[in-house]
């Protein structure tokens, strides 16, 4: 249980997205985890990552749309679900419905370079001041 690691959003850096939010709660060469919060009827665009990812469905319905060999596959998950997409395969994230959608990410591998290209380009959102700040462990 010592590798265990839980956060929730309020203990993430949040950057604003055009379709959304990005929340990053590690980034590191050996883990990255966090959430993306989709707008409704907006997709995240086209992801490439260099190690797998697993992405699990916390609120809504969030459509994956995975391409690979032959014709690209729709994935939609419904609560609780995961999917698991393969190292450099590319992938859209669609919320289709009119509500929230939330959805956790996973990498374990080094895809900080990713993130640091997004921070350079869209702003980090301030924690508001009512959020619980991160516990040190």
């Amino acid at each position: 249980m010592d590798n265990l690691i839980v956060i929730e959003p309020e203990d993430c850096d949040s950057y604003q997205l055009p379709e959304g939010v990005l929340m990053v709660g590690r980034s590191d060469q050996f883990l990255s985890i966090g959430f993306m919060e989709v707008e409704p009827g907006r997709s995240l665009g086209k992801q490439v990552s260099p190690v797998p990812g697993i992405f699990s469905q916390v609120e809504g319905k969030p459509v994956f749309r995975i391409e690979g060999r032959g014709e690209p596959t729709e994935v939609a998950l419904s609560k609780g679900e995961t999917v698991k997409v393969p190292s450099g395969i590319p992938y859209t994230v669609t919320n289709p419905s009119t509500g929230k959608c939330l959805v956790s990410w996973r990498f374990e591998g080094d895809v900080s370079g990713m993130f640091e290209k997004l921070k350079e380009q869209f702003p980090l959102i301030p924690p508001e001041p009512s959020k619980k700040t991160r516990k040190k462990r």
